[in-house]
């Protein structure tokens, strides 16, 4: 049987990384008594992954983990007794049966972000909302850096390759909250920082609150409709 789980990851878990959420959701399921699947080999390891790692510090209300197990169970008891041994800040927010051949991580789309925004001056706020609603209409290019091979190598990148849709959410006094769709292809993403450049040097009379990733999106969602 495999299931995928969705999950916040709020508060002080938010700083540990991919690897060490990886290991808390392991443990998790040991801690459980879930009758979780191994893999073959010398080394055997638990056959649980996450979707889409998420970066360090990143809030989300909406991460997935793929899970197998031996034998079948009902989802709202696996739900039940994984959430007693999970961390706060983690929370099981949906459960679901999976039956798809390819793996889930292979399946992901997007990459939905939420910004809270704070306008310097309210009566400047249809003028912001304007700015967002067309920064997708110009290019934008940023520069990345990686050492290959004890050399610098850089690669030029236009935002608006990856970005598929900016709305405005809400609004509230001087608060905007903003969701921005950013493409999840095979040569990767954009990362929050260079989201975070892009809006403060594309909108003028904002300052950047809060940022996190509110969902992700998949090419195939058949099995979202077995949510139980």
């Amino acid at each position: 049987m495999r299931i995928v789980i969705k999950y916040t990851k709020k508060g002080k878990i938010r700083y540990i990384s991919h690897l060490d959420t990886l290991r808390v959701l392991q443990r998790a399921v040991r801690r459980a008594k879930l009758p979780i699947k191994f893999s073959e080999g010398f080394n055997p390891h638990a056959k649980i992954s996450i979707a889409y790692p998420l970066s360090l510090g990143l809030e989300s209300e909406g991460e997935y983990a793929e899970i197998e197990f031996t034998q079948k169970m009902r989802l709202t008891d696996v739900q039940e007794r994984l959430q007693k041994c999970l961390p706060q800040g983690m929370e099981i927010i949906g459960i679901y049966t999976y039956q798809l051949s390819a793996s889930l991580a292979s399946l992901v789309s997007h990459q939905i972000y939420g910004f809270k925004v704070q306008i310097e001056n309210t009566l400047d706020t249809v003028n912001v909302v304007q700015q967002i609603l067309e920064i997708t209409q110009q290019a934008y290019t940023i520069k990345r850096e990686k050492k290959k091979r004890n050399k610098r190598v850089y690669k030029e990148i236009n935002v608006i390759d990856f970005v598929e849709d900016v709305s405005v959410h809400s609004v509230q006094g001087d608060m905007l909250s903003i969701n921005i769709k950013v493409k999840a292809t095979d040569i990767g993403s954009l990362k929050v920082e260079e989201l975070k450049t892009w809006i403060r040097e594309k909108v003028d009379g904002i300052e950047i609150r809060k940022i996190s990733r509110v969902d992700l999106n998949f090419i195939d969602k058949s099995w979202l409709i077995e949510y139980n």
